[in-house]
């Protein structure tokens, strides 16, 4: 099975509480993850992973250039065809949330704690790259 490429952006906001990460859900079944997309013409995949976010989910800020990490899944195309995808992840300090957006209409949000956030993701390798960015995060103190 052929490897497919997609890119996607981690969203999260530093609070006196803790660091939050903003995870959407999927168009068709209602999964909760974060907003990714396919290569677009001559546009790195930090680039893709910022647009995917504010198309998404209405999100822009600073992007890192290199992932925090990735993971493969099998993507649905429709009924009877199936993809293995490799998803790089980019982190994104979230400096504005939009209040409209291209995708609001299609999908959920819920800004979430880091620490609980591998336990909402439906897809394991993202849980997986959500629990090694929270073993990475700085902790934040309380003012």
């Amino acid at each position: 099975m052929t490897t497919h490429r997609q890119f996607a952006a981690l969203p999260f906001i530093d609070l006196p509480e803790g660091r939050f990460v903003l995870l959407i859900t999927s168009r068709g079944r209602g999964r909760w993850l974060v907003p990714k997309g396919w290569p677009k013409g001559g546009l790195k995949g930090w680039e893709v992973a910022a647009s995917e976010a504010f198309e998404e989910a209405g999100v822009s800020g600073e992007i890192a250039k290199t992932p925090v990490g990735s993971y493969t899944y099998k993507k649905s195309l429709h009924f009877f065809s199936r993809v293995l995808c490799s998803v790089e992840v980019y982190p994104l300090l979230v400096a504005q949330q939009r209040l409209k957006w291209r995708e609001k209409a299609e999908r959920q949000f819920q800004w979430i704690p880091l620490a609980q956030a591998a336990e909402l993701a439906d897809e394991p390798g993202l849980a997986d790259v959500l629990t090694a960015f929270a073993a990475q995060s700085p902790h934040s103190q309380a003012a």
